[in-house]
């Protein structure tokens, strides 16, 4: 059994767009009372991502800074459906 490697961010908001991305959700840790960590799953083989980025690799930090510089482009339907669910996760939790 290998250990998969996950990115976390406590910014709903950068996660939904993360997810938006097509990364996949692993889990929300709310060991800390007064924020909540949305962790995704770092793909070991980052060959199959090609088909949705073409040529570019995902990176989460570059997916970041975009989104710090708001020029980060997600889809917004895609967006809006990520938000949704990781409410979803807040109220069931």
């Amino acid at each position: 059994m290998t250990d998969k490697q996950t990115w976390g961010t406590s910014s709903i908001y950068l996660a939904a767009a993360v997810m938006a991305l097509g990364m996949e959700y692993d889990r929300t840790d709310k060991t800390d009372h007064r924020k909540m960590v949305f962790y995704f799953v770092v793909p070991e083989d980052k060959s199959d991502l090609e088909k949705y980025f073409g040529n570019l690799k995902f990176d989460f930090e570059l997916v970041e800074r975009q989104w710090t510089n708001r020029s980060l482009m997600v889809n917004a339907v895609r967006y809006a459906e990520s938000l949704q669910a990781l409410k979803s996760v807040i109220h069931s939790l």
